[in-house]
């Protein structure tokens, strides 16, 4: 694909080939900064939607669970969280790549017929602060719409700061607890209209 002076933060969509019974959909977000060879310059990173069982995604979720067992302590402090976060009915993810290397996902699932929620939103720590996941939560409510949803429901709680910032900004409100959250004090729920 040709890039032509692009700016900062600009994406370029485009339909790629149906692989697998999969859609792919891919577009280019032009960073600043990320390290490449112990140096900093403009890299462009790649996001592809696919599926709950990209072996990627899978990767990636696995990092997040080390992730969030690190920040609570231990798995045995989220163990009531655990069994909300399998992958069985994620079919629906956004990728972010850097060239080949995953750097980042962000999936929903269908809750109801006019609601989906959020799902296994995570972007590796050196990639952070680069506006890659307010880029995957854009692309990943456009779905969202285009599957026919109305509004994007999530959980996450107020030790994932930079997480709570995130959906904040992206106009996501704190609601009563939902579902099997309802209950869990250290859970924050939160809605957005698509």
């Amino acid at each position: 694909m040709l890039l032509q002076q692009k700016q900062e933060g600009d994406v370029i969509n485009y339909k790629s080939n149906i692989q697998e019974k999969s859609e792919i959909y891919m577009a280019e977000l032009l960073v600043k900064d990320l390290p490449v060879c112990n140096r900093f310059e403009e890299k462009i990173m790649r996001f592809e939607y696919t599926d709950g069982c990209n072996k990627d995604f899978i990767e990636l979720c696995h990092e997040l669970d080390s992730f969030l067992n690190e920040i609570v302590g231990g798995e045995e402090n989220r163990k009531e969280y655990i069994p909300y976060n399998r992958l069985d009915y994620i079919h629906d993810v956004i990728m972010a790549y850097d060239n080949d290397l995953p750097a980042g996902c962000a999936s929903f699932k269908r809750y109801n017929a006019v609601c989906a929620e959020v799902k296994r939103v995570f972007l590796r720590k050196e990639y952070r602060g680069k506006g890659i996941s307010k880029e995957m939560m854009k692309m990943l409510e456009e779905r969202g719409r285009q599957k026919g949803f109305l509004y994007f429901i999530l959980e996450s709680g107020e030790p994932l700061v930079a997480a709570m910032a995130l959906y904040r900004k992206t106009g996501y409100n704190v609601i009563p607890n939902y579902g099997q959250y309802r209950g869990m004090d250290k859970s924050v729920c939160m809605k957005k209209k698509l």
